[in-house]
Formats: C-alpha cells, sequence, structure tokens
C-alpha cells in the first residue's frame, strides 16, 4: 500500500464521518480532500487561467495554522481536460472524483462517466480516483444488483469484475484488489472499505491508481 495514499484515505474517513450527505455533491468531496491533503501538510494546486507568460495556477499550503496562496507559473497539467484536485508537494498526483448516492439527480450507476477516470489512471502513473458510494448504487458495480434492466454498457465488465462484493468490505479496514485494465500495462490498484457514519448510514469508497505510482 502506498503509505501516503493509505495517509489520505485514513484522513478522508475520519474527517467525512459526520457527513451523512457527502455522496450528494463531488464538489464538496472535493472540498474534503483539499482540507485532507493541506491537513497532511501537502501543497494543492488549482489552475488560474493564463497569463501573458503562460499558464498560472495558484498554491494553497498550511503557513502558522492558515490557508495560504501564492500565484505562479502552472506545474502539473494534463495533456487533455483536467482533474478534480492537484497534489504538487511533497509528490505529484492528480485525482478524479466521481460520486454516486441511493438518491437524488446523480442516482444511476452511469459506468460510460466514471470509466474514463479509470481509463486516465490505466495510462497516467501520475493520477489516482476516488469514488465513494451509497450502499444500494454500489451493488449495481459490485454486480450484486438483482434487477437488471437492458443491456449493460461495455464499460459495466470491467467494474464488476474488479469491483470486490458487499460482504468483502469490513468497517475500519481497508483492502487491497489488483485489476488488471490494459493489456501489457501495469494494472490499477485499489483499496476499499465500507464507512459507516455518526449517524447510522454509511458510504463506500474505493480510491485507485496504477500500481506502478510513486506516491
Amino acid at each position: 500500500m502506498t503509505s501516503r495514499l493509505h495517509q489520505f484515505a485514513d484522513a478522508f474517513v475520519a474527517r467525512t464521518r459526520d457527513d451523512q450527505l457527502l455522496t450528494l455533491s463531488e464538489g464538496f468531496i472535493k472540498v474534503r480532500c483539499a482540507e485532507v491533503a493541506l491537513g497532511l501538510g501537502w501543497t494543492i494546486q488549482e489552475g488560474a487561467g493564463h497569463s501573458p507568460y503562460g499558464p498560472v495556477a495558484d498554491y494553497a499550503s498550511i503557513r502558522a495554522g492558515r490557508v495560504e496562496w501564492q500565484r505562479q507559473s502552472r506545474r502539473l497539467k494534463l495533456s487533455e481536460g483536467s482533474a478534480d484536485l492537484a497534489v504538487v508537494d511533497p509528490f505529484e498526483m492528480l485525482l478524479e472524483i466521481k460520486a454516486r448516492p441511493d438518491y437524488g439527480t446523480k442516482s444511476q450507476a452511469q459506468f460510460q462517466q466514471m470509466d474514463p477516470d479509470v481509463a486516465r489512471v490505466a495510462g497516467n502513473s501520475q493520477c489516482a480516483f476516488l469514488f465513494v458510494f451509497d450502499p444500494k448504487i454500489y451493488l449495481s458495480f459490485s454486480g450484486e444488483k438483482s434487477e437488471t434492466r437492458g443491456r449493460h454498457p461495455a464499460a459495466h465488465h470491467w467494474f464488476v469484475g474488479s469491483f470486490p462484493k458487499t460482504g468483502q468490505l469490513v468497517s475500519d479496514q481497508w483492502i487491497t484488489i489488483e485489476a488488471p485494465r490494459n493489456e501489457g500495462s501495469p494494472p490499477i490498484c485499489m483499496i476499499a472499505r465500507r464507512c459507516s457514519h455518526a449517524y447510522g448510514d454509511a458510504t463506500i469508497l474505493v480510491l485507485g491508481w496504477r500500481s506502478d505510482a510513486r506516491f
């Protein structure tokens, strides 16, 4: 297990233990992830457009107990698209975030929206993903959903073949899975667990990165 991501994962669980509505907003999850990263002493990058000298970014870190921002040339970026959260120090990581709730407008599996994040991680050792699920919708990803309607999209097969069954998920303990993605390329390493919340509900977290990543 990559020690920095293990730290991050444990701190994220502790930070969100009281967040019963966690899965309703990926933006909210990003804020929590940023808080955790800053709390671990990391520096995060937020894109801030262009200057006459090229792309710039705002960099946040904790100084004397408060968040301090500095604008400088952009250090970390993808060749296409953007990541939800960028860490630039003491290591570099681009984190993709997706949430799937049991209720509300996003309460559908929509594998085709999550599969590009997996593909990006499989193709880039600087990338990682964090998927946050409510328990019922997770059954679609673990292949345990009893009702089936229509034909599954192609992306469905990788998730069902790779994600652990709910019976394997343990509260207060991460399990580790390695899942091949691209033939001839390093597999994706994932950790997953069920997280009980202070008021009785739960979420399921899956954090993944390429097995040769240097996090």
